[in-house]
């Protein structure tokens, strides 16, 4: 994990990895929600949209994904 986000009501968390993908969890059960790829490099920002399940992750590889879960 190299950087995470957690969702204004605190339902979920999100974090970006090396491995190119961010994960999303449910925040309560711990269960994995979704996870969402595209990126070929590490994932080293990730944020949640405050009203919509909406998040945006940034790479090392110069991309930004906006995608939703």
């Amino acid at each position: 994990m190299i950087k995470c986000d957690i969702s204004a009501d605190e339902s979920v968390v999100c974090a970006g990895s090396s491995d190119g993908f961010t994960y999303i969890w449910d925040s309560e059960t711990g269960e994995l929600r979704s996870k969402l790829g595209g990126h070929f490099g590490s994932v080293n920002d990730v944020s949640l949209h405050p009203l919509t399940n909406i998040v945006a992750s940034a790479s090392t590889d110069k991309t930004v994904i906006v995608g939703e879960f």
